[in-house]
């Protein structure tokens, strides 16, 4: 049988909604308390044919009851080739220097189960140097901050971390979170010191859809080139559009801007794509308008790439901005 996507919410203004959803032999496939927002739940689950039970119940030892409603979405799962992870490798510091992860969630009306992490030490088991000691994650939507933490182990819903993404570091940084369609950030900085650090974003569900995803960070050389890797996930290539950013972020009030990016595409060991002047490559009439870099110095790249891992090296040296879009 197929596979579908069951997202189930449960509000109420008279209890702690806690929702449960069970399979055919009784056995609990999800849970949830309040990650509606108050003391609401809700659940997005890939679930395989058959026949499952959804339990509406107080989250509270008191068993409170009262009016509540229950909606639900039931929809073929979406096969199609698609962006499943980014992750950018870079220098994090303070100020203008921390590393931003930007992401956006396609436009719809249900949130968007997703992971944040923020890796340093173990960085050092591959080589990599000055790692940064401490990594710490601030989420935010719009200037208000949505969650943060410093050690994974002390994140609230640790627990729903898939155990292959789950840190490796005890100092390392988590958010798991339901992220609302619209623009999201995600910030990673050292609690004391600066130093190489890697911030990646994974999906935990197959609703909602990621459409731009983007780091902004201190671009060096060696260790602190800015590195943006993507996954796509699917049957069959995927295009994408990738771009580096810098001498325009100076209207945006940010100092020491790169003055001349340069991306580079790699796909494994191999160097498959590059640009330094966005309007010199040779995809350039490929471009959407709404794509096109605000400064000729900036540079973009139209890719179809297969499904798999495909890093993208930002080169030089200052603040610039790696973004991946599904145009």
């Amino acid at each position: 049988g197929s596979r579908s996507e069951l997202t189930v919410t449960l509000e109420s203004a008279a209890f702690d909604a806690f929702l449960v959803v069970l399979d055919e032999s009784g056995s609990r496939v999800g849970e949830d308390d309040d990650s509606h927002g108050n003391l609401n739940a809700t659940l997005s689950l890939t679930l395989d044919a058959g026949t499952y039970r959804i339990v509406a119940n107080s989250g509270t030892t008191a068993m409170e009851t009262g009016a509540y409603q229950l909606t639900m979405s039931n929809t073929g799962l979406d096969t199609s080739s698609r962006l499943v992870n980014i992750s950018t490798r870079g220098i994090a510091r303070c100020g203008d220097g921390v590393m931003i992860g930007g992401l956006v969630v396609i436009a719809g009306n249900m949130p968007k189960r997703g992971l944040i992490r923020g890796v340093g030490p173990s960085l050092e088991a591959f080589g990599v140097a000055g790692t940064l000691p401490d990594p710490q994650l601030t989420l935010f939507t719009g200037a208000s901050v949505t969650a943060s933490n410093n050690n994974c182990a002390d994140h609230p819903r640790a627990g729903e971390i898939p155990a292959a993404f789950y840190p490796s570091h005890t100092l390392e940084a988590c958010i798991v979170a339901n992220l609302e369609p619209g623009a999201h950030a995600a910030i990673l900085q050292g609690s004391e010191e600066a130093g190489v650090g890697l911030i990646e974003l994974y999906e935990l569900d197959t609703g909602q859809r990621l459409i731009n995803l983007s780091t902004r960070g201190p671009v060096g050389t060696g260790d602190a080139v800015l590195i943006g890797g993507l996954v796509i996930s699917g049957p069959a290539p995927r295009t994408v559009v990738i771009r580096a950013i810098g001498p325009s972020l100076a209207a945006h009030g940010v100092a020491g801007v790169l003055e001349n990016p340069q991306l580079a595409v790699y796909q494994g060991p191999n160097l498959i794509h590059s640009n330094t002047d966005w309007g010199s490559a040779t995809d350039a009439g490929l471009l959407p308008d709404h794509l096109i870099p605000m400064h000729p110095a900036e540079a973009a790249l139209t890719l179809t790439p297969t499904p798999r891992s495909s890093p993208a090296k930002v080169g030089t040296t200052g603040i610039a901005l790696v973004e991946v879009y599904e145009p």
